[in-house]
């Protein structure tokens, strides 16, 4: 017969060696980081070295001053969606060969070179005309220049510019939502960007009253379903509760159905 001190050693004990997992895992992912992200500097800024794989590491250029800052930074949400790409491809999950994949507020472009590295056929990087140049610089540093592009796409714009060519098999997009009056037109590029076997592939960081909540509301009037991607299923060392990342695709549209008025031109 077990005793209740037995009993409460018994849990103190395994209390004790949970600790010491958490903060195991705690050290390896921070000398893990450490050792990924060490950044060093040349002519394009600061560079991050950041590996996808054994056979696949990037070397992503940040720079600071540019009118938009938060463009050119590596953000963690971004090394999240990266690293769980690269699971996925691994385990033989995703196969992005032959694929054509498109990533809006691309900024670093560190997502969609990602893809690019990982086997996608055709990889176009979007974001505001400002930041296009340093798109090009990352694809150039990172010989991907014959399979990835960088161009101009302001959210929401319609029509869709050159060389913006919908329907593409996969979108991405990383850490796009934080601001409100920007979801709608989030949504719209998201809808007019994927076909019916599309997949879309978004992670964000969690902020309080950055718009999350509003674009889950609104999904379904733009004919968008979400599914969030299960806590285990994202990389081991790169993961963190208050990142999430979701796969998101297009609902077949009933004839004549459309989203609202009053929801396009807010």
């Amino acid at each position: 017969m077990t005793s209740h001190l037995e009993t409460d050693s018994s849990v103190g004990m395994a209390d004790q060696q949970q600790k010491q997992q958490q903060q195991q895992q705690k050290q390896k992912h921070d000398k893990l980081k450490e050792e990924q992200q060490e950044p060093h500097v040349d002519d394009l800024g600061c560079v991050r070295d950041i590996e996808l794989t054994e056979d696949h590491t990037l070397h992503v250029a940040e720079q600071h001053g540019l009118a938009d800052d938060c463009g050119c930074v590596v953000w963690d949400a971004a090394l999240v969606l990266v690293n769980y790409l690269a699971k996925q491809v691994e385990l033989g999950r995703l196969d992005l060969r032959g694929k054509r994949v498109i990533e809006l507020g691309a900024g670093t472009g560190v997502v969609g070179l990602t893809a690019a590295a990982l086997g996608a056929a055709e990889v176009l990087l979007t974001d505001l005309p400002h930041l296009v140049q340093h798109i090009s610089g990352n694809i150039k540093r990172n010989g991907l220049h014959h399979i990835a592009t960088a161009a101009a796409l302001q959210w929401g714009q319609q029509p869709l510019p050159a060389p913006v060519a919908a329907p593409y098999d996969i979108v991405l997009c990383s850490d796009l939502v934080y601001q409100q009056h920007a979801v709608q037109q989030l949504l719209s590029n998201m809808r007019d960007l994927a076909g019916p076997g599309s997949v879309i592939f978004a992670s964000c960081e969690y902020r309080e009253g950055a718009g999350l909540e509003e674009m889950w509301r609104l999904m379904p009037a733009y004919g968008l379903q979400e599914e969030l991607v299960p806590y285990t299923d994202l990389h081991e060392d790169w993961c963190s509760p208050d990142i999430l990342v979701w796969k998101i695709i297009k609902q077949q549209q009933k004839q004549g159905k459309q989203a609202p008025k009053q929801i396009e031109q807010q």
